[in-house]
């Protein structure tokens, strides 16, 4: 079986209490993100986390907030793709997978001007 055949047996809107948990909080902490995404202070890499980029041009409290959503989102993305793996009953060589389909969502759901990695590992701004 190949990788998209693999893909495709991955249930990525399986929703259970923890995700729904997850995704609010998630949802929450856009207003925080959204302004560094704006500058190019952050984008959307190939394996499905947010990653700082241009982090030259924020002060020091700046830096301080970019770095504590940025764990948060992050933590919260892996949680998340852990609970959809765990949901979907499928072992930890699953993960890359789960997290390649939600590289793909939020490359996909960024908006033009953002930064994201395409899957060969350049950067680019979305158009």
């Amino acid at each position: 079986m190949g990788p998209k055949e693999a893909e495709a047996q991955i249930n990525a809107d399986v929703s259970t209490p923890a995700i729904r948990s997850l995704k609010q909080s998630m949802a929450a902490n856009f207003a925080q993100l959204k302004p560094f995404y704006d500058r190019g202070a952050i984008g959307e890499n190939n394996m499905g986390f947010v990653e700082p980029r241009d982090t030259g041009a924020l002060n020091l409290k700046d830096k301080a907030d970019l770095n504590r959503v940025v764990s948060q989102e992050n933590g919260n993305r892996n949680a998340l793709y852990n609970e959809i793996m765990k949901a979907n009953k499928l072992g930890a060589d699953s993960l890359p997978k789960i997290q390649r389909i939600f590289a793909n969502s939020w490359r996909g759901k960024s908006q033009a001007g953002w930064w994201i990695q395409n899957d060969g590992g350049g950067w680019e701004k979305k158009r």
